[in-house]
C-alpha cells in the first residue's frame, strides 16, 4: 500500500513575517476570482460575494460565498500567501451576508466537484488534513508545520491556533 507524505505548510503560510524580511508573494486573487466565477457560471452554485482581503493584514486568506440551489451555503477560502483553497459549510445562511466582518458557524468538507474548479491553479486542501492538531508533541501531526518559522510559533504561542485550518485560514486581528 502506497503512502501520501503529508502535505507540509510553507513559511509564511500563516501570515506572521519577520520584520525586514522578504514576504512571499501573494497568491493570485484575480486566478481566485476567475476559478470562483467559473464555479458560479457551470454548477448549481450562484455566488454571492467575493471578498479580497490583500489589504486588510490580519486576515491570512481570501474568501467566496456561494449559495446552492438547494439552499445551502458554503465559503470557499484561498490563502493569501500560497495557492491553497478550502471548502465550507454554512451552518446558518442568515450570516453569510456579513462574512467579511464575521464568519458564520462553518465546517470544512471534501467535494470532488468543487474540486474540479480548482485543482489545476491551487492545492485542494482536504477536511481531514484541515483538522490536523497543532501539536509539537505529536510526530505525524509535527510533519504538516515542521516548514513554518520560529517567529510564527512565537506569534502562536500568543494566538493558540488549534488545527491546521486556525493557521491557513484565520483573522489574527
Amino acid at each position: 500500500m502506497e503512502t501520501k507524505e503529508i502535505y507540509q505548510l510553507p513559511a509564511g503560510v500563516s501570515g506572521f513575517f519577520e520584520e525586514n524580511v522578504e514576504t512571499p508573494k501573494r497568491t493570485d486573487v484575480n486566478q481566485f476570482r476567475k476559478c470562483c466565477e467559473n464555479l458560479a457560471e457551470n454548477s448549481d452554485y450562484q455566488m454571492i460575494d467575493f471578498f479580497n482581503f490583500n489589504s486588510m493584514p490580519t486576515k491570512s486568506y481570501h474568501l467566496a460565498s456561494f449559495k446552492h440551489k438547494t439552499g445551502g451555503y458554503i465559503l470557499i477560502f484561498c490563502n493569501r500567501y500560497f495557492p491553497l483553497v478550502a471548502f465550507s459549510q454554512v451552518a446558518d445562511g442568515k450570516t453569510v451576508e456579513q462574512v467579511d466582518l464575521m464568519l458564520p458557524e462553518n465546517e470544512f468538507f471534501d467535494d470532488d466537484l468543487l474540486d474540479q474548479y480548482f485543482k489545476n491553479d491551487f492545492e485542494v486542501l482536504s477536511s481531514a488534513y484541515l483538522g490536523i492538531t497543532v501539536d509539537a508533541d505529536n510526530i505525524e501531526d509535527a510533519k504538516a508545520v515542521k516548514q513554518l518559522t520560529f517567529y510564527e510559533f512565537a506569534e502562536f504561542s500568543f494566538w493558540k491556533p488549534q488545527v491546521l485550518a486556525d493557521i491557513v485560514f484565520n483573522n489574527w486581528g
